[in-house]
């Protein structure tokens, strides 16, 4: 009986090692939140099911004439040569473009050593008949993590009550059970029976908790090993007779409850309970946004763009640069008003849905472009927050989510399974495109050239920026100290460090955190600033930064 077995190319083998060291680096910045495997264990039963499946074709290799390695098998239903296509599909679009460039080798032909020659082979192996093993995996159990014993809760974390941190083991299949749950909280430890623990949070008030919890199964094995950061603090604010005003703010992958503020998971780190000023902030409701701010530049892009006009002033208002004289400013200021805040409520929806502090988004859109959603005239930047092609490239790095929807409307399938650092130059430049494409909004048939409604719709698209920027960021940090970013650095700096990569790049973050760790130095702000202020190419990123977290840009 023969059971045919996928074989891994060469090429495949490359891949996988590359995404396996990858995975490892990204999967240390989730250092408290990802599952982990226990060592020392027996193994646990497979969750799998393996069946055979008959099977039979025509059996072709692809070899390499230079050691005769196989870097595919080719089965095929019908007799003679695969298609080109067929090739393609199985082996990949690089081996099948190694094989269909390869030159004759005549050392073959004349009986000579065909090590030789160079690229691939195709070679007829025979036809096979038998059987192939069909693995299917069975789902695995996993652990949640709710709060329970709260009168009242919100969006916010707030509670009023007696909290309960409350562990909810799921077993998918139908024939097994949770046999039980174990949780460590620092250095306490709960062991439950059945497929339910709880978990006091009141004898941690105003502590932060490093917890592990997993589950086994009557199927013989357990859940991966979970972990959470949990932070449970009281707030002075009048509470009922019997009850306590509380936060609570859990950190982790199997959380389902109120998300935590953005980037919290990927850095592990809380953010401050009181904010240290403004631009941390999420108002109330998209009014808390409203700003007016007199912006030269703004009253000069609406006047050269048509939406108001200055027919007493000099040269319309304009001046050489492009910029509003005073005259044009004082001409513009209602309508100057009424645009630096005609995207609040879109900011605020962004806000409200990844945890962004919406004056954050303000601010950078109100540094990077006064809010002119359009390009600007000798730069290759666009739209609000100033997209540039490196910008890009971070987004598409660094969002894999946001990857995941942009590469199929730009790129077949089979690209756009690999990663965008995977991709060759041609695909990425294509991606880079459909970025700008979203960025900028200039619209000949539209009123005065610029469509709104995509403006609009642009804010998204820079709160997926900022969110890539966030992750780049955690990342260098994790690299350089081998530990996660919350552990070295308080949650604000991050901040401040993202708007750093954000507006100078990710070289000069590296560099800047890599002179902090070599000097033994703490990692915040006033180092970070020193070293950035010393490299020419940086400098720019302190003022960047200190305008949007001090004074309101």
């Amino acid at each position: 009986m023969l059971k045919t077995q996928p074989v891994f190319t060469s090429r495949n083998r490359l891949f996988l090692a590359l995404a396996a060291a990858l995975g490892f680096l990204l999967a240390a910045g989730a250092f408290f939140f990802t599952a982990s495997a226990q060592e020392d264990d027996p193994p646990p039963p497979d969750r799998r099911v393996i069946t055979y499946v008959a099977d039979e074709g025509y059996l072709w290799w692809l070899k390499q004439w230079e050691d005769n390695e196989t870097v595919c098998e080719i089965l095929i239903p019908h007799d003679g040569l695969p298609t080109w296509e067929e090739v393609s599909k199985v082996c990949g679009e690089d081996t099948f473009e190694a094989w269909r460039k390869t030159k004759a080798c005549r050392a073959a032909v004349r009986g000579g050593d065909t090590k030789t020659c160079k690229g691939l082979f195709l070679l007829f192996a025979g036809y096979l008949e038998g059987e192939r093993a069909v693995v299917e995996e069975l789902p695995k159990p996993s652990v949640a993590l709710t709060l329970e014993g709260c009168d009242e809760q919100n969006l916010s974390n707030l509670c009023v009550g007696d909290p309960t941190l409350v562990l909810t083991a799921d077993e998918p299949l139908a024939d097994e059970r949770i046999v039980s749950i174990t949780a460590e909280v620092d250095d306490d430890v709960y062991e439950c029976k059945g497929y339910q623990c709880r978990i006091p949070l009141a004898p941690y008030k105003d502590q932060e908790l490093k917890m592990t919890f997993w589950a086994e199964s009557t199927y013989g094995d357990r859940t991966d090993e979970f972990s959470a950061l949990v932070r449970a603090s009281t707030l002075t604010w009048p509470a009922r007779p019997g009850s306590e005003n509380w936060q609570i703010e859990v950190l982790s992958t199997q959380w389902i409850g109120a998300p935590p503020a953005a980037c919290s998971l990927t850095w592990g780190s809380f953010p401050p309970i009181d904010p240290e000023g403004a631009w941390l902030t999420t108002p109330e409701d998209a009014s808390g946004l409203a700003t007016d701010r007199a912006y030269d530049l703004l009253a000069g892009q609406l006047l050269r763009w048509g939406f108001v006009e200055a027919p007493d002033c000099p040269w319309d208002g304009l001046l050489a640069d492009g910029t509003a004289s005073q005259c044009g400013v004082d001409a513009t200021r209602a309508e100057v008003e009424t645009w630096q805040n005609r995207f609040d409520e879109r900011i605020f929806q962004v806000a409200q849905r990844t945890g962004l502090p919406a004056e954050l988004i303000k601010r950078i859109f109100a540094l990077e472009s006064q809010f002119w959603p359009g390009q600007f005239p000798n730069l290759e930047e666009y739209g609000l927050g100033g997209l540039h092609p490196e910008g890009g490239d971070t987004l598409l790095l660094w969002n894999v989510s946001f990857y995941n929807q942009l590469c199929p409307l730009v790129l077949s399938e089979d690209y756009c399974a690999l990663r965008y650092h995977e991709l060759g130059d041609e695909e990425q430049e294509l991606l880079r495109g459909a970025l700008a494409i979203q960025a900028d909004v200039s619209c000949p048939t539209c009123p005065n050239g610029i469509d709104l409604d995509r403006a609009d719709e642009s804010v998204d698209l820079f709160g997926n920026l900022i969110l890539a920027n966030c992750s780049q960021t955690g990342e260098i940090v994790r690299q350089t100290y081998r530990k996660a970013p919350g552990e070295v650095a308080s949650y604000t700096n991050l901040w401040r460090f993202t708007l750093a990569n954000y507006n100078a790049g990710s070289g000069c973050l590296y560099e800047a955190v890599d002179e902090i760790y070599f000097d033994k130095r703490p990692l915040d702000w006033i180092n970070l600033r020193d070293v950035l202020l010393s490299l020419q190419a940086c400098e720019g990123a302190v003022e960047y930064v200190e305008r949007i977290t001090g004074r309101y840009p």
